[in-house]
């Protein structure tokens, strides 16, 4: 879909990311995301609380380790980016 609608290094809008996997997988066509997300603690149907901001926060770190540097090159260096850039989750 991001290929389809989007180019490499555009800003794409998710407003609820939930766990992030839509934000993953914008980061790994080259997008630019900006995510909203209001449920920081959420139950659902486990018995611990789940933070999605914190599991989406690991989850695009995973994937930016495992991006290209071609693909990198279209990511903006500014908030939660350029923290994994300075080696900060």
């Amino acid at each position: 879909m991001f290929r389809r609608y989007s180019n490499p290094g555009d800003v794409i809008l998710e407003h609820a990311f939930g766990s992030g996997s839509f934000l993953v997988a914008a980061l790994m066509e080259g997008r630019n995301f900006i995510g909203i997300e209001k449920n920081e603690d959420v139950a659902l149907f486990k018995k611990e609380k789940i933070n999605y901001i914190e599991v989406a926060k690991k989850r695009l770190f995973s994937a930016w380790e495992g991006l290209d540097k071609k693909t990198r090159r279209h990511i903006a260096a500014a908030n939660l980016i350029g923290g994994f850039q300075e080696g900060r989750l």
